[in-house]
């Protein structure tokens, strides 16, 4: 009895053993095939693309916000100005839509989100400096003398009418 015992707990702590060395082996596993799709993440153009996307959006948002910040004091120039900074917003568009496959649906709409605020930032901002000009009626000019030609077919007609 005494060796049967002794065998049994000789088992246990082997079978302790090898699942410690399974369960090492497993988190070893994963460990491994977690750096490996950080190393494939890494790599992947999606990513890549990602990281492109939010730093040329950035650097255009701050290129816009910045010509908004600082509006030319001539008005002429005003609508140079608003060109140049609708130009940008517009590339940031063509940006955003070249790299939609990329982001999630999240971020596809709250950079249009952000784009349509810069878009109103930037009319409010040119209607305050540049404002539009009011409509108003232009006096009618006073009708031409008739030519004497015309004259004569209108008295033709109405001779002919009598």
């Amino acid at each position: 009895i005494y060796l049967f015992f002794y065998f049994n707990i000789m088992t246990e702590e082997d079978s302790n053993k090898n699942k410690h060395e399974e369960f090492s082996k497993k988190m070893e596993e994963r460990i491994a095939a977690r750096d490996a799709q950080k190393k494939e993440a890494q790599l992947n153009p999606n990513v890549i693309n990602k990281n492109i996307w939010n730093q040329s959006s950035t650097e255009l948002k701050t290129l816009i916000n910045n010509l908004l910040e600082n509006p030319p004091s001539e008005q002429d120039k005003v609508t140079a100005w608003a060109k140049e900074i609708k130009d940008h917003l517009s590339r940031l568009q063509d940006t955003l839509n070249q790299y939609s496959y990329v982001l999630s649906p999240f971020d596809i709409e709250s950079s249009l989100k952000e784009i349509q605020k810069l878009q109103t930032q930037v009319q409010s901002k040119q209607d305050e400096l540049a404002p539009a000009k009011k409509f108003s009626f232009k006096s009618k000019k006073p009708k031409a003398e008739e030519s004497p030609q015309s004259q004569s077919i209108k008295l033709e007609q109405q001779q002919q009418q009598q």
